[in-house]
């Protein structure tokens, strides 16, 4: 069908005319803010979700992403009263 310069034309015309005003609706304040929770739990899926804030919280304060793995993992520990096997 895309060797038909004419059906070609059409599709490529109809592709800059609705599809900016479509790319341009994904970039509001009010999707960006929908969006965030979900970009954020997947990002941070290999956390529980009741520390992800805590290692938010440690990764503001400039410790590494690894370090405040760590504490976030001793922390989750030292709640549940369970011990880490080596």
């Amino acid at each position: 069908m895309m060797q038909d310069p004419a059906y070609a034309a059409r599709c490529s015309l109809l592709g800059r005319t609705v599809g900016a005003r479509n790319f341009e609706k994904g970039r509001t304040v009010e999707v960006a803010r929908k969006r965030a929770p979900a970009v954020s739990a997947g990002k941070l899926a290999h956390i529980h979700p009741a520390y992800r804030e805590l290692y938010k919280t440690l990764r503001g304060k400039h410790f590494t992403a690894a370090e405040s793995l760590q504490m976030v993992e001793d922390q989750r520990q030292q709640t549940s009263g369970t011990h880490r096997r080596s």
